[in-house]
């Protein structure tokens, strides 16, 4: 007997990108914070035990952070607020959930003024979603 199935060419899916899993998730909003500075550093570490979560990072729909291990280390990124641009949206995405659900990290942003220290979760279900207002002049 012929085993259609086992003599045909094995097909392997494209993986999904950053972007269509965030859209077939919920964006959970954590945090809704108004700025008065224009220039921000964010730092995404791991809040806990380090245990493997990787994530990905959509500003205001463009993805500029992909695929980053959440660690004990944090890595930087640069966002310049505008009156022109008030309203800024960070989505972060979760590729795992590392040996320890849900995939968690530390966000901390930092105006050169004042420092914020927010704690996200995301599953792969939900991603976390944090609102930044520019309420500056």
């Amino acid at each position: 007997i012929e085993n259609p199935v086992a003599d045909s060419p094995v097909v392997v899916l494209p993986e999904k990108t950053v972007l269509e899993m965030q859209m077939t998730r919920v964006n959970d909003t954590l945090y809704t914070i108004p700025i008065t500075e224009k220039e921000l550093t964010i730092r995404v570490m791991d809040n806990a035990i380090i245990d493997g979560d990787t994530i990905s990072i959509i500003h205001n729909g463009k993805l500029i952070a992909e695929r980053i291990l959440v660690s004990g280390k944090s890595f930087p990124l640069q966002i310049t607020l505008s009156k022109e641009k008030p309203y800024h949206e960070l989505i972060l995405v979760a590729h795992n959930l590392g040996s320890i659900p849900p995939n968690t990290a530390l966000v901390t942003i930092d105006t050169g003024n004042n420092v914020y220290h927010l704690y996200a979760l995301a599953d792969l279900r939900k991603n976390a979603l944090i609102i930044i207002k520019y309420t500056g002049q």
